[in-house]
């Protein structure tokens, strides 16, 4: 298959480059939601079409490698490739403790294969191939994964790293910056694609295209800035500019602690249709109704990221996460009927909302409803600190409880992508990174049981301690 065989209508100039490089060691910044994986996905076809020796591929998780060889497997059906199915094996992951399902796609013809795992180092250390590892900042043990990588390129094969940034000191940033430094003198080939860099190559009139709308320039970025949270949020991952500092607010240690085996109920409402939320939450409610205290989060949202209302029980000094509603592209008069409805249906249920931007009105409405000593509107911006501090408290202390099942892994990234950096004065800053499970959630998820953790751990009601 040759470059001018690779179709303009699915592919833009920078995904090209990459589907055709020949160099051996490659590490790729790249900006969010540019098409990357879908590219390297291509790449793995077409190279597998010449017979270029297997291909192992790692994501984040299990469903994001599903997700790859899928498009894996159109790709084969685009162009015509002598390919199986997708099979389907059993691994395990050691990081994780259990069995995990890798996918794989045999083209006979050369008797070679795609295989893709979940963030498992021991995965690929017992094959040989070629590497590609998707979004490195975002696996829980990158060094591991780098390393066994790297066993692989030892043999000859080639290893391509692509990924946003998350902080200067990841492993990606530190190797980026190292080999660049040397300039001439480095084996590895560096490549950048910022988010305007995409937009020059085609990328927006593609997105119009597609979607049927006529966005510009300056509102597509602007509705991204807003999207992943602010300025800062879209020079590290838009414009590859990893931020100065940065740690993990809440350990995967503790989130793997607050790890617990039942069922979650769960909902994500899309849009303006009509939803039986008593139907829904009728099992939900009995069980809130037999907690010792119950609390409510709300991050409001509308259009870009999730409003998300986390529903948390405590029962014998110990949180769980009970209950999850996230909604998108939904009216606010909507959104605050449902929060409305569940907690009429909880008495002395409390919850606490941010009422910053978006949120004012409908947090407003909110506490006139339900009454202050049950709903408070809080002002994100200034006590956000307070609010994480809370939360990071209750995580270390280990009086919360998560699901453990596959299914709401998005709920596990989304905590562990809160970040803090110190400041001069010595206070700690919080701020979001993206989630790579759920692209609509920056952290919202995360925010929302917050809100509901801090308004929940108060003796006092709601709208005293916001004042």
């Amino acid at each position: 298959m040759t470059t001018e065989k690779i179709d303009s209508k699915y592919f833009l100039p920078y995904q090209v480059e990459a589907i055709t490089d020949e160099a051996r060691l490659v590490l790729w910044e790249k900006s969010i939601r540019v098409g990357a994986t879908f590219a390297m996905a291509m790449r793995a076809v077409r190279r597998r079409m010449m017979g270029k020796g297997n291909y192992l591929h790692t994501s984040v998780n299990e469903r994001i490698a599903k997700s790859f060889i899928g498009d894996c497997r159109k790709f084969c059906k685009i162009y015509d490739a002598a390919a199986s199915d997708v099979t389907e094996t059993e691994v395990w992951n050691e990081y994780e403790k259990r069995r995990e399902t890798a996918f794989e796609i045999h083209f006979p013809e050369h008797d070679v294969s795609i295989k893709a795992f979940s963030s498992n180092p021991d995965a690929i250390r017992g094959e040989g191939g070629e590497v590609g590892i998707d979004e490195i900042t975002s696996h829980r043990n990158p060094e591991e994964m780098a390393a066994a990588a790297g066993g692989r390129a030892m043999w000859g094969y080639p290893l391509t790293v692509w990924t946003s940034h998350k902080g200067v000191n990841t492993w990606f940033n530190q190797t980026i910056q190292q080999e660049r430094a040397k300039g001439s003198d480095s084996r590895w080939k560096l490549r950048t694609t910022t988010l305007p860099m995409a937009i020059k190559a085609g990328l927006l009139d593609k997105i119009n295209e597609v979607s049927g709308a006529n966005m510009t320039e300056e509102d597509f970025i602007a509705d991204t800035i807003a999207m992943v949270g602010g300025q800062e949020a879209y020079e590290q991952e838009c414009l590859c500019k990893p931020r100065e500092a940065g740690d993990d607010a809440i350990k995967w240690q503790y989130i793997d602690k607050a790890k617990t085996e039942y069922d979650l109920y769960r909902k994500h409402i899309e849009g303006n249709d009509g939803f039986d939320v008593e139907s829904w939450a009728r099992d939900l409610i009995e069980e809130l109704r037999a907690c010792d205290r119950v609390a409510f989060g709300y991050d409001v949202a509308r259009t870009g990221h999730l409003s998300a209302v986390p529903m948390i029980g405590r029962m014998g000094g110990k949180w769980r996460l009970r209950g999850l509603l996230t909604m998108h592209k939904r009216k606010f008069g909507l959104q605050r009927e449902i929060i409305e409805r569940v907690m009429r249906a909880v008495p002395g249920s409390v919850g606490a909302g941010d009422k910053t931007g978006l949120g004012m009105q409908v947090c407003e409405e909110l506490t006139d409803a339900m009454g202050e000593s049950r709903f408070a509107g809080m002002n994100f911006g200034t006590m956000k600190g307070e609010i994480g501090t809370r939360m990071v408290r209750v995580f270390e202390d280990a009086n919360f409880e998560l699901p453990v099942a596959r299914q709401h892994e998005d709920i596990h990234f989304d905590l562990h992508g809160i970040q803090t950096e110190s400041l001069p004065s010595g206070r700690v800053r919080f701020y979001e990174t993206a989630n790579p499970i759920n692209k609509l959630s920056h952290c919202d998820i995360a925010w929302a049981i917050g809100l509901a953790l801090f308004v929940g751990e108060e003796d006092s009601a709601p709208g005293i301690v916001t004042a």
